[in-house]
């Protein structure tokens, strides 16, 4: 079986590449206004430490990769 024969394996190599792609505009572009502050997200804050757990913002992104993922697959 030749791989490029496939759908399924091509689908999930365009969504790898838009992560990748995603991935280094946000390396690249590292404060970006429309992620900056989601409800739940937990800011814990010491004297000599900052700890961000973004658990609003992985929600959504987690939201919105199972939609492009079911996307792929309803073709």
């Amino acid at each position: 079986m030749d791989i490029s024969d496939d759908g399924h394996v091509m689908g999930l190599l365009e969504t790898a590449l838009v992560i990748g792609l995603l991935a280094a505009l946000l390396v690249r572009w590292p404060r970006i206004p429309l992620f900056g502050r989601f409800p739940g997200n937990v800011v814990i804050k010491g004297r000599k430490f900052r700890l961000y757990l973004p658990l609003g913002l992985c929600l959504v992104a987690s939201l919105i990769i199972t939609w492009l993922f079911n996307l792929q697959l309803a073709r």
